[in-house]
């Protein structure tokens, strides 16, 4: 038993630390990313469930922000603004919140440079202190000009309403605060809502938010939990995963009437493959009831989320047989050779590893395989995916780097090796797993950002250690 269970917490290990390297390719995709970025992409993405960042200007922008046009062409329309997402910690936001009600928005205006404000009408009252039919007045900040402002007049919102911050940049807005006009704020800066939002999440919202603590820390919440995971906005069946993935005892609370919700979020055909797989790997290291038969199902070719019911059935203790997971190393998806790499925990297939780690064809697969040498091996795999380090590929390129650096110290001397004759790419990637090596990296980044022959190495460097140039000031008010 012991023996059994190291090896399915080693895999555990291995598969967050390969999934979570696999979520760069989301966000880096390309060979021409920089280091040491954890994230490294020319063009701007989302933070989940937060709004994106501006595109970059183009070289003919004009001072509004539109695209000039060429002398004697027509002015192209311009350019359709990005605004706020929401959905953030909806949950955990509302359970402090003053109020969280559904209402129409009426008459946004600016305060100030930041500063907006609005009345919402409120239709229903999810939780807190609010009469259907009033109006209350919000506010928010917008930090950027060249995004659209996050709420337009008449549409129908769900907000998580909290106090107004006492800083004095909020008294000046609304000095008639205190006595006896009310204004909230949007809670988590400005990003606890939900555009349009359904009946179902609502009215699960409206049971959840009603029960006591002890109530909502126990099975009854628990299993509402699992009810939004299976049937709610995204976002906040995201973030109800991430409660339920911190809760203890989950097949315990869940029940015998909890546990076929929470498996139906991964068996819903249509729903996101995202948070069908976070609930079938949730159910599988829970050991719900059913879970292999759910995985079984969803590992059949065309599943959304073959991969993940494989890691699935990795994690359980007999989900496959030796000779499945062995066959997943030579499998045509790439996505399933990388669950492969992850449960080869037999020495006997080390060596057939480290071939997928330095010549497969898919990054993925090779970031895997070099991953997982090292959290399986430690110090003895570093000759094995150092090249690595040299990949035309900067994902695989920096997380072998920092899976060596999180070593400690058995990994300083073959990276700062690597920073001293590798290319330039390969050094700026053993800059990054340097930061990751405690104390004894520190020491090696110092002398680097001194001694270094690239600017780019000494200047990486030097930024790893908090010594970049200093950031310029930027006054937006924003003083929650």
């Amino acid at each position: 038993m012991r023996r059994t269970g190291t090896r399915l917490g080693l895999v555990a290990g291995v598969f967050v630390a390969v999934v979570v390297i696999l979520a760069a390719f989301a966000v880096a995709g390309s060979a021409n990313a920089t280091e040491p970025s954890d994230a490294p992409s020319s063009m701007p993405t989302a933070e989940p469930g937060r709004s994106a960042p501006p595109l970059p200007a183009s070289d003919t922008a004009s001072p509004s922000g539109d695209t000039a046009a060429p002398a004697g062409t027509a002015a192209p329309a311009p350019a359709r603004k990005i605004r706020a997402i929401g959905g953030q910690n909806i949950l955990s936001e509302g359970e402090r919140a003053i109020a969280v009600v559904t209402g129409t928005i009426g008459a946004p205006r600016k305060i100030d440079a930041t500063g907006w404000t609005a009345g919402l009408h409120v239709d229903r009252r999810i939780a807190g202190q609010a009469e259907v039919g009033s109006t209350i007045d919000i506010a928010w900040e917008e930090l950027s000009a060249s995004r659209q402002v996050r709420f337009d007049e008449g549409e129908r919102i769900l907000a998580v309403l909290a106090p107004l911050p006492s800083q004095s940049i909020w008294k000046k807005r609304f000095p008639e605060v205190g006595t006896g006009k009310r204004v909230l704020i949007v809670a988590d800066r400005g990003d606890a809502f939900l555009r349009s939002p359904d009946a179902t999440t609502l009215n699960s919202l409206e049971h959840y938010f009603a029960m006591v603590d002890d109530a909502r820390n126990g099975s009854p919440g628990t299993r509402r939990l699992a009810e939004i995971a299976a049937s709610g906005d995204r976002a906040v069946a995201l973030e109800a995963l991430g409660i339920l993935e911190k809760r203890k005892d989950l097949a315990g609370l869940l029940g015998d009437d909890g546990t076929p919700i929470l498996l139906q979020a991964a068996r819903a055909e249509g729903r996101d493959p995202v948070i069908r797989a976070r609930a079938l790997l949730l159910a599988a290291r829970s050991g719900l009831r059913g879970v292999k038969e759910a995985a079984l199902a969803l590992a059949e070719p065309g599943s959304p989320i073959r991969a993940d019911a494989y890691r699935a059935l990795g994690i359980l203790p007999h989900g496959l047989t030796p000779e499945q997971a062995t066959a997943l190393l030579t499998d045509a998806d790439p996505d399933l050779r990388a669950v492969g790499v992850a449960l080869a925990t037999d020495p006997a297939r080390r060596e057939q590893v480290v071939k997928l780690a330095r010549n497969d064809e898919a990054a993925k697969v090779r970031v895997a395989a070099g991953i997982s040498l090292v959290m399986r091996y430690g110090a003895s795999a570093i000759p094995e995916v150092l090249p690595l380090l040299e990949d035309k590929e900067a994902v695989v390129r920096g997380g072998v780097a920092r899976a060596i650096g999180q070593l400690g110290e058995p990994g300083v001397a073959p990276l700062r090796n690597v920073v001293d004759k590798g290319s330039e790419a390969a050094a700026l990637a053993a800059v990054a797993g340097l930061t990751r090596a405690g104390k004894e990296g520190a020491l090696a980044l110092k002398s680097i950002s001194h001694l270094h022959t690239s600017d780019k190495v000494r200047a990486a460097a030097k930024l790893a250690m908090g010594e970049g140039p200093p950031k310029k000031s930027h006054h937006h008010g924003d003083e929650h």
